[in-house]
């Protein structure tokens, strides 16, 4: 029986519901893919998630706000005791609009959600009215999920295939939040390389994942969750030999085949630490990682540094315009954190990491937000100088402009007022001298 005391720990059914989440998406069928790799057919294996992570926020929105109503409505004597005599919980009066617009999304995005949570599958909402297309619906939530933490225990780890996987030591795994794949590689195709930035010389492929003789494939991924190297074992070990290993494709340019200059490999180094910082916080990478994602960014961001046309001065112009497409880049995986970049160097074959050139959905796209940034800030600072210029030419008739300006003639305040707005551009300044133009004809 509920009482009037009990109150709703936030915390506590978010956690329920996260650890719901987990266990259904676990307890989804593994699904077998295959893609070819450089003319190599590769195994991996995914899942189709019930609850993806927008759902899941969905469900966080409508737990927040169902335990503010619910908070609210025990204030009420009334409400109280229908709580503690009858067990009769209050509802949540919404509507979609007011929904999406908390969570960002479109109201039909909204329904759709809605229709999964009321499901008898997920069950998060128990209880749904309809009152009419123009007024709110009431809803209810699970009391498993708002205090009875037993119920919705976390899930149990699933058997691997043995013919496939193996579990691998839990102490050797690298947090991250990246998703996890599967690719299968034989011992034939570990001739593949990578290249250096560091040392400017091809390294062989590590092999990233691996266990002790006797197993056939690992678990591998975008670098999540990956197994850092056991004391005493060295990460350009190969796999024991006639083994299936799993190794993490690779794809970009070779390594250049002279060595770069010092500023240049100062600027890829640079780059890679602060997008780690900015881009990827939560995740480790191994050295090998390292120095796949400088690789990455060596082929496909600064382009093998083999534009001829650009001086030192234009890479060290383009290298501070790629700082702050890191910056916009992570501001918007701040406000969008069901979404994150994918692995900084390519898995599945060039074009699918986050730094390669061919992606055109990865970093790449930046360029593109900054050159709108910088239009929206340049129409900005034109019409900010264009109203200062009308706004002190005004006070300079009247006699209130500041003492500096009333000192000036007016072709001196107009010359002033010229030479701010000049540097904006041809159509700002022509634009100026439309504002301040004296028509011959007064009668126009």
């Amino acid at each position: 029986m509920i009482t009037q005391n009990r109150r709703i720990e936030t915390k506590t059914a978010l956690l329920n519901w996260h650890k719901l989440v987990q266990r259904l998406n676990a307890a989804q069928p593994t699904i077998e893919r295959k893609r070819l790799v450089k003319g190599e057919e590769v195994t991996y294996y995914t899942k189709k998630k019930l609850i993806p992570g927008n759902l899941e926020a969905t469900g966080v929105r409508l737990i927040l706000d169902y335990a503010a109503a619910y908070h609210k409505a025990i204030k009420v004597p009334v409400v109280a005791m229908a709580i503690t005599e009858e067990g009769t919980l209050p509802s949540l009066s919404m509507n979609c609009v007011t929904l999406a617009s908390r969570r960002t999304l479109s109201d039909r995005a909204i329904r759709s959600h809605l229709n999964v949570l009321k499901s008898a599958e997920v069950g998060l909402v128990t209880g749904y009215k309809f009152h009419g297309t123009y007024a709110n619906f009431e809803l209810w939530i699970s009391p498993e999920i708002l205090w009875n933490a037993h119920e919705t225990a976390p899930p149990t780890a699933e058997e691997p295939p043995a013919e496939t996987t193996h579990i691998a030591h839990p102490a050797r795994f690298i947090k991250n939040n990246l998703p996890l794949n599967v690719s299968c590689r034989t011992q034939d195709t570990l001739k593949d390389k990578i290249s250096s930035v560091d040392k400017g010389e091809a390294m062989p492929q590590p092999g990233l994942l691996r266990e002790a003789a006797g197993n056939t494939c690992d678990t591998t991924g975008n670098i999540g969750p990956q197994l850092a190297p056991v004391s005493g074992e060295k990460a350009t070990d190969s796999p024991v030999a006639g083994q299936a290993a799993c190794v993490a494709t690779t794809g970009g340019a070779a390594a250049p085949k002279k060595a770069l200059a010092p500023r240049f490999e100062e600027m890829i180094i640079q780059f890679w630490v602060y997008a780690h910082k900015m881009l990827y916080p939560e995740s480790t990478f191994s050295p090998e990682q390292h120095k796949m994602a400088k690789n990455a960014i060596y082929t496909g961001i600064y382009r093998g540094f083999k534009n001829a046309q650009m001086t030192a001065k234009d890479w060290e112009t383009y290298h501070e315009e790629l700082m702050e497409r890191i910056d916009i880049a992570a501001a918007y995986f701040r406000k969008n954190p069901d979404k994150y970049p994918p692995a900084p160097f390519p898995l599945f074959g060039l074009g699918s990491g986050y730094f390669d050139f061919e992606n055109e959905r990865g970093f790449k796209k930046t360029h593109e937000w900054l050159v709108n940034r910088d239009v929206w800030k340049l129409q900005y600072q034109v019409e900010n100088a264009l109203r200062q210029a009308r706004t002190e030419w005004t006070q300079y008739k009247k006699g209130k402009a500041p003492k500096r300006l009333q000192a000036k003639s007016p072709l001196e305040l107009f010359r002033f007022h010229e030479a701010k707005i000049k540097p904006l551009g041809k159509d700002a300044l022509n634009r100026f001298y439309a504002q301040h133009a004296i028509p011959q004809n007064q009668n126009v």
